[in-house]
């Protein structure tokens, strides 16, 4: 214990006392948490030598952090005020870049963190100065893994052959334009790169796979184009015979004619090595994409559709979909977008109180018949489909090799109001004896995410698991993540935890408690600690807060479980 101690005196220096103090506002004690936090952190790197420090710089995912080691670049405005890096300050600097591996060079355009100006117009000669300073030899020797605007000075600082996964986005200024000069800086590493992820970028004329030669890149292993274009049968033809190519993402669309020839790549054999595939485009697209390439070898799928023209063009688009799918498929991946302008597009405004279409609809039996799948997850953007007990109880049936299940909807948009708020509030969940039966017939499940769990049989104990020996009748399960958007129900939260404490004993809840810091700091402040503790033993938790005091409550048990199981033995249940 005194080890422990010494190790946090040296992490949180002064931690006795001011950490923890109440204050009447949250966000100064948060604000305060953070700047300790970030002294504390970089006391103790100091104290880094050797593997560790490599360790600590091998991922870079804010260039800032990198060209602040130069004391001559202002943080502040984003701008280097010399033209000219010392011999001694080249060398330090050169010390740190050599650790690095993986570099996000990008700027952030919602809050500046990245080491940038904060306007385009401001003069940013940085990378002009380091592509002068390294002359010839790489500025990180040992960089694999890079994330870059299409800034002509910074891809011949940081573009050089060891680099073998590239993200390319837009520049920061000039409308998003890719501009030739780029390209032409680009094009002649392509034949190191290995993973190619092209995000946002347009040309101002042509087309983009043509200027970048993507056809020709047979020997690359990964390629995603985050970026709405117009594919042709010979893109993808030539697609199908990389030899290497293991992953394609594509957000694509193709013309009528190209549509309809499209279906003569079915007499042509290809994707060999291919074993995850993604695509953003209309239902019937995505459906004669697959019939016209059949990938023998598929693992991993995923497709984001368009809720609105799959549901009126054709209400079993899905199960079209996955019945041109292999029967040894892993893992099924679905994102719904109410938008007919496609994955990125603002929900329409639709009438609230029309029905919502069944979560299995999205779920066909050409899907639940697929006897080797081990992760489903379905993600609905922007609209509310309800998932309630019935749809759980179906799902207890198929995938007996489950590993992971996930039906969730994204957060509304703040153009929704509190109307998007109110139907996901009100919308019917699983309940708690639907998630134990689900649970115990996917004994191999080891993640699962539901919008919502009803708690109402806890109220009054419907199912008897608080009478002698009742939650003795609960098998644990090996579940290590379980995340809820909202707890319905009228039952004491209290309860809800310990049910799932029994029957969830190896939950990762320091993961979970990640998201949970801002209601632990809360809960834990005094004068509200009795306060909410009363609270969670009350009725009424159906609200949002409910997922996150009951990974405080998850943890208290855990806690609480564990001390006494080191000073006395393993705790008995009297239930």
């Amino acid at each position: 214990m005194d080890i422990i101690a010494n190790i946090f005196d040296h992490l949180i220096p002064d931690s006795r006392g001011s950490l923890l103090l109440p204050t009447s506002c949250p966000e100064q004690t948060e604000s305060k948490l953070c700047a300790q936090a970030l002294a504390a952190s970089a006391q103790a790197c100091r104290a880094f030598e050797g593997p560790a420090l490599d360790r600590l710089w091998e991922v870079v995912d804010n260039v800032k952090n990198l060209l602040s080691i130069l004391p001559s670049y202002s943080a502040a405005n984003g701008i280097h005020t010399s033209l000219y890096i010392g011999e001694h300050e080249w060398i330090r600097f050169r010390a740190y870049s050599s650790r690095v591996r993986v570099l996000d060079a990008t700027r952030n355009l919602f809050n500046n963190t990245a080491g940038f100006a904060a306007h385009p117009d401001l003069p940013d000669p940085i990378w002009t100065i380091l592509l002068h300073q390294s002359s010839r030899s790489p500025l990180f020797p040992h960089l694999t893994h890079l994330t870059v605007e299409s800034d002509l000075a910074m891809l011949m600082v940081l573009l050089r052959p060891p680099v073998t996964q590239l993200h390319l986005m837009p520049p920061y200024s000039d409308e998003g334009v890719l501009h030739s000069h780029a390209i032409d800086v680009v094009r002649p590493h392509l034949p190191h790169i290995q993973d190619i992820w092209i995000s946002n970028a347009l040309l101002r004329h042509g087309d983009l796979c043509d200027h970048l030669g993507l056809s020709t890149l047979t020997h690359v292993r990964s390629i995603t184009i985050d970026i709405a274009f117009s594919a042709t049968p010979a893109l993808i033809s030539a697609f199908m015979d990389f030899p290497h190519l293991r992953k394609l993402s594509l957000d694509c669309t193709f013309s009528p004619p190209d549509l309809a020839s499209l279906v003569e790549l079915k007499s042509k054999r290809g994707f060999f090595e291919l074993r995850e595939l993604w695509l953003a485009a209309d239902h019937g697209v995505v459906a004669k994409f697959l019939e016209a390439t059949d990938p023998p070898r598929l693992h991993r799928f995923g497709c984001t559709l368009s809720l609105k023209s799959t549901l009126e063009d054709d209400p079993l688009g899905v199960g079209k979909i996955v019945s041109r799918l292999p029967p040894a498929l892993r893992c099924f991946y679905l994102t719904l977008s109410q938008s007919s302008t496609g994955r990125f597009g603002m929900p329409p405004n639709a009438d609230p109180q029309a029905p919502s279409p069944s979560a299995l609809l999205f779920l066909p039996p050409e899907l639940r018949a697929m006897e080797e799948i081990r992760e489903v997850d379905v993600c609905v953007e922007h609209l509310e489909i309800p998932f309630d007990e019935d749809d759980l109880r179906a799902l207890c049936k198929a995938w007996p090799h489950l590993t992971r299940f996930s039906f969730e909807h994204s957060q509304p948009s703040a153009r929704w109001g509190s109307r998007g708020e109110s139907r996901i509030r009100d919308a019917p969940v699983p309940t708690l004896s639907s998630l134990l039966a689900f649970t115990e017939a996917h004994p191999h499940l080891t993640e699962l995410t539901l919008p919502g769990l009803d708690t109402t049989a806890l109220r009054a104990d419907e199912l008897g698991l608080f009478r002698p020996g009742g939650l003795r009748a609960i098998s644990p399960h090996p579940l290590r993540v379980f995340r809820l958007s909202a707890i319905a129900g009228d039952a004491p939260i209290v309860k809800l935890a310990t049910v799932l404490d029994r029957a969830f004993p190896v939950l990762d809840l320091d993961a979970l408690a990640v998201a949970s810091l801002r209601m632990l700091d809360r809960f834990m402040q005094a004068p509200h600690t009795l306060q909410n503790y009363y609270r969670a033993q009350a009725p009424g938790m159906s609200n949002m807060d409910g997922p996150h005091l009951l990974v405080v409550l998850l943890s208290t048990l855990r806690a609480a479980r564990s001390y006494n199981d080191w000073t006395h033995g393993p705790m008995k249940t009297s239930c």
